[in-house]
């Protein structure tokens, strides 16, 4: 269902309270696609298009894809991506976002 553009809503064990999702719920979609992260923050976070999202990634390898290297299990520090990791910035473009429910 990701690879066919649909957003999926994740939730499992106990209720979590706080700024962020730490595991027992989570909004999912495919970072492939372009219009994702507009059409996530518009249409189902209501909120302004530039905010980021944070990826899930195995506390063992987070070293190797991350300039962190404390625990953080709270996600409340920003580590840079390693350069071999990361995709070259494409040209943006002016997408629009149909916002019709």
């Amino acid at each position: 269902m990701l690879a066919e553009g649909h957003i999926i809503g994740w939730h499992q064990g106990r209720m979590e309270f706080g700024p962020r999702a730490l595991g027992n719920r989570s909004i999912l979609g495919d970072p492939r696609n372009p219009l994702m992260q507009a059409t996530m923050n518009l249409k189902i976070k209501f909120r302004e298009s530039f905010r980021p999202f944070a990826p899930a990634v195995l506390a063992d390898k987070s070293s190797e894809i991350f300039s962190i290297n404390e625990s953080n299990p709270y996600m409340m520090i920003v580590g840079h991506v390693d350069e071999a990791w990361r995709n070259p910035l494409r040209k943006q473009r002016n997408h629009s976002v149909d916002l019709t429910c």
